[in-house]
């Protein structure tokens, strides 16, 4: 069996990505949508918590969980698709 692949050129102009953060039991936060390769996401996100023995030990052995998405870029035939 053959895989197929697909390729993507990409340039600094359409690389969009954010950042989701997950922390405790917050809920997740999400940076705005950046464009470049060395994007500055200029984001600063709070999370007020009562300093317990259970939230010390939580930051004494989880951590803070990032994630980053990339958005794929539109093409030309994304415009066009109608259903």
């Amino acid at each position: 069996m053959q895989d197929d692949i697909i390729e993507i050129p990409l340039s600094s102009a359409n690389v969009q990505t954010f950042l989701s953060v997950d922390f405790f039991n917050h809920d997740s936060k999400i940076t705005d949508l950046t464009e470049g390769f060395n994007p500055n996401y200029q984001t600063v996100f709070s999370f007020k918590n009562k300093a317990d023995n259970f939230y010390m030990k939580h930051l004494d052995k989880e951590a803070i969980l990032v994630d980053v998405f990339a958005v794929p870029p539109k093409t030309n035939s994304d415009a066009g698709l109608t259903h």
